[in-house]
């Protein structure tokens, strides 16, 4: 039943075949880095990577605010209106990351206090260029998968994936932090480039009166959206501050390890949510489609993750030292909480495409709160705020804010049919 299922939705997702090649391939290109990177740095400098890292997620995020996710549904219901939003945006977030690093010029020293890089100028040239073609790409995708044509998009991660894995061992083993940056710049060039000459007669220029009026249409609809994507890296930045003043960079690393691993675990799910949100924003089953991506999500997270906890030590000792004899218990929590995680983000796509952005708003807060709050909590009683209690915590927010979330979802369908047939 699972495999006829898969084939249903995966036949409706052109080029479905080669989407989970593409997504396996990245996802697995991602997990060997992180891999290669423990075992080079240790696990206080990879504490420190993960720790940047989330900063650049946060601030990929905020100029994001959603608008991702409200350019895949205003291009699965016109194409046409899809582009000029696309083209709009792009010149948006140029003029934004221009107006980020020329003011992190100024406070570079007290940004980078914490590390010893050499050439801190060099470093946020780096980083603004790689959050830059980063966010481009996003938008890219976004507009791909609207369309439903995402053919040329996975071939350019692919073939950039190929290339990621060797340059982030050299540069990461030749510069450090700095050459692990430097390495996603390239990888991402090389995938802009290849769907620039494959795609860049389809991309045609505006005036500025269309962008100011395509960025507002944008950004009103995602706004919601925005905030609740906004307070999901928020939440796992000020989780890690908390986790490194009551524990340590080591435990930071430890825990980004084991949420990398469940995030590739997942990535067939994840894959899902976005398509789910192109094909529900013009269904008219909605239901129907929602329930059959809810199980199918239900069962490929249960089969993948079962597989990665059966073969946990061989793949805990490609790390080494500290990581092997401490990931076994946080990534288990983690695996359990990726359940009603999938479950729940597929439930999210669903509260867009019937424009119930504030309710996902509040579902996404929900989430993320629970974390938190039980996080600070418990570490109040006098617990170890450790990567441990923080993966129990994942574990304990995402049940409960998933069956809140079935409940709402279910009264609010019977009040909407009770509603259309008086």
């Amino acid at each position: 039943m699972a495999v006829k299922l898969f084939k249903n939705i995966t036949s409706k997702y052109g080029d479905g075949i080669l989407s989970l090649a593409a997504n396996f391939i990245q996802k697995a290109a991602f997990l060997i880095v992180t891999i290669l990177l423990a075992r080079i740095f240790g696990p206080n400098l990879f504490g420190k990577y993960a720790f940047i890292k989330q900063a650049y997620d946060v601030i990929i995020i905020f100029i994001l605010f959603g608008g991702d996710k409200s350019l895949i549904y205003f291009s699965a219901i016109n194409k046409n209106d899809g582009l000029n939003k696309l083209l709009s945006v792009i010149k948006f977030v140029i003029l934004i990351v221009i107006v980020f690093f020329l003011g992190s010029i100024f406070f570079r020293d007290k940004l980078l206090k914490d590390y010893d890089f050499s050439y801190n100028l060099f470093f946020l040239l780096i980083f603004a260029s790689t959050l830059l073609i980063n966010l481009i790409l996003t938008f890219i995708e976004s507009y791909f998968i609207g369309i439903k044509s995402l053919k040329t998009y996975f071939k350019s991660v692919i073939i950039s994936a190929l290339f990621y894995v060797p340059l982030s061992y050299f540069f990461g083993f030749k510069f450090g932090i700095i050459g692990v940056f430097l390495a996603f710049l390239v990888h991402y060039l090389i995938q802009f480039f290849y769907i620039y000459f494959k795609e860049g007669r389809s991309f045609e220029n505006r005036g500025v009166s269309h962008i100011k009026n395509d960025l507002k249409q944008l950004y009103i609809f995602s706004f919601p959206i925005g905030i609740g994507e906004l307070l999901v890296t928020l939440t796992a930045f000020y989780t890690s501050i908390i986790l490194i003043k009551n524990a340590n960079f080591e435990d930071l690393g430890l825990y980004n390890i084991a949420m990398r691993m469940v995030m590739f675990i997942v990535f067939i799910p994840n894959l899902l949510n976005n398509i789910v949100l192109s094909y529900i924003s013009i269904s008219s089953n909605k239901e129907k489609f929602l329930l059959k991506t809810v199980f199918l999500n239900l069962i490929l997270s249960g089969i993948v993750g079962f597989v990665f906890y059966v073969f946990s030590k061989p793949i805990f000792s490609l790390f080494g030292g500290y990581f092997e004899e401490n990931l076994n218990k946080v990534f288990i929590n983690l695996i359990l909480g990726i359940l009603p995680f999938c479950s729940s983000l597929v439930l999210l796509q669903y509260l867009i495409s019937i424009q119930k952005r504030w309710s996902y708003l509040f579902f996404r807060f929900l989430r993320e709160g629970l974390t938190i709050g039980l996080f600070s909590f418990y570490i109040k009683l006098k617990f170890e705020g450790n990567a441990l209690l923080l993966s129990k915590c994942f574990l304990f927010s995402n049940y409960i804010s998933l069956i809140l979330l079935t409940l709402f979802i279910i009264i609010n369908y019977f009040y909407e049919r009770k509603k259309s047939l008086v």
